[in-house]
């Protein structure tokens, strides 16, 4: 027999109220997982999908698998785009999709 509270709960969880609380759940997740340094899902094909937003180099580096110092190696040779702000250098997920197709292309 099905709990009386859990019928609920689902319910609930189908409203639209149910789903955007889901929804900033999963957005506090993923911060907090950025936060914490959490390599990205390379099995997931969606992770650098375009207008994500940006990396910074130890996120490129966990997902390409190679050295922090390799990736400013390549954003020094403009193999991949970055942005420099101050000492920070950020790249656009969708950028960094671009290069790797030049790269592989070559």
């Amino acid at each position: 027999m099905v709990d009386e509270f859990e019928m609920i709960r689902s319910i609930e969880r189908e409203t639209p109220a149910g789903i955007e609380k889901a929804n900033q759940q999963e957005r506090q997740s993923d911060r907090r997982r950025a936060n914490a340094g959490v390599a990205l899902d390379r099995n997931d094909p969606d992770e650098l999908s375009a207008d994500d937003g940006y990396l910074d180099v130890p996120e490129v580096a966990s997902y390409l698998r190679i050295s922090k110092s390799m990736v400013y190696k390549l954003v020094e040779t403009k193999q991949i785009p970055a942005i420099r702000l101050g000492r920070l250098v950020r790249i656009r997920k969708s950028d960094l999709n671009d290069a790797l197709r030049r790269l592989g292309n070559r």
